[in-house]
């Protein structure tokens, strides 16, 4: 008897053909799936006019939207992965350094690299630096201490990568690029433009971080389907003055003090 009425329970006892034999007893299902999960979607790679666009819908004046033009630009210009960005701290960074450079240290699998910056996002850096070093000293907070997040929350808290790539997608409102704006893109971005300007694939491959050249191919592959979009991205240096919003330049951190005069 009880066997039969849990029986019952389950499919649902007299249900008619055609119909659905799950007894529907108003039971959460949990979220639905993303409507483009497990499609293979074709890697995206944006222009410098794109992402210039891009940067300019950001008010650097405030502390979000400081924080997301110079994430932006970093994913950029670095070609790091979303959960590297935020986990990257003010010690990693070399900005005074004859070569520019910036270490991932927790990167995939634990596979660390040092990437090169070059001039407009040293003085990005050092213009976030700066604005960061005072809202979070406001709040109580050392700005400068080396260990602290360089993309924190108001707080000092780790950003979340969740955080990250919400608001990197919402881009694409603003922005009116015409295309999926995610952190993998910039990522895209960042290989073909080496490729574009001649770097061996072996290179490619260790500034992303991967263990297999096979991997670097995946990225490159959009190289050829998209040659013009990939050929102005090589305009890159100019980046930061062509962005409308402007801000104060940034103090250079870390500076050994001037001499005073004899």
């Amino acid at each position: 008897m009880k066997q039969s009425l849990a029986e019952g329970l389950r499919w649902g006892c007299g249900s008619r053909e055609g119909e659905s034999d799950q007894l529907d007893l108003g039971v959460d299902e949990g979220p639905r799936p993303a409507y483009n999960k497990g499609m293979r979607l074709e890697p995206e790679t944006y222009t410098a006019e794109e992402i210039v666009q891009m940067l300019a819908t950001q008010n650097v004046a405030c502390f979000d939207g400081h924080r997301l033009h110079t994430l932006v630009a970093f994913l950029w210009r670095t070609g790091v992965r979303s959960s590297e960005a935020v986990a990257i701290r003010v010690a990693d960074l070399q900005l005074l350094s004859v070569r520019p450079t910036v270490k991932i240290v927790w990167g995939k699998k634990r596979n660390q690299r040092t990437i090169g910056l070059d001039g407009d996002m040293v003085l990005e850096l050092n213009s976030w630096l700066d604005k960061r070093c005072h809202i979070l000293e406001g709040r109580g907070v050392d700005g400068d201490d080396p260990g602290l997040k360089l993309f924190p929350t108001r707080e000092g808290q780790p950003m979340t990568t969740k955080g990250l790539r919400k608001s990197v997608s919402n881009l694409r409102e603003r922005a009116k690029v015409g295309k999926r704006i995610h952190c993998h893109g910039f990522r895209h971005t960042f290989a073909n433009e080496l490729v574009a300007r001649g770097l061996a694939v072996a290179d490619i491959s260790y500034l992303m971080g991967h263990r297999s050249i096979a991997y670097t191919q995946a990225y490159i592959r959009s190289r050829t389907a998209q040659p013009g979009a990939i050929a102005a991205t090589c305009s890159a240096p100019t980046w930061r003055t062509a962005t409308p919003r402007g801000r104060p330049g940034g103090r250079q951190r870390g500076l050994p003090p001037r001499p005073s005069a004899s």
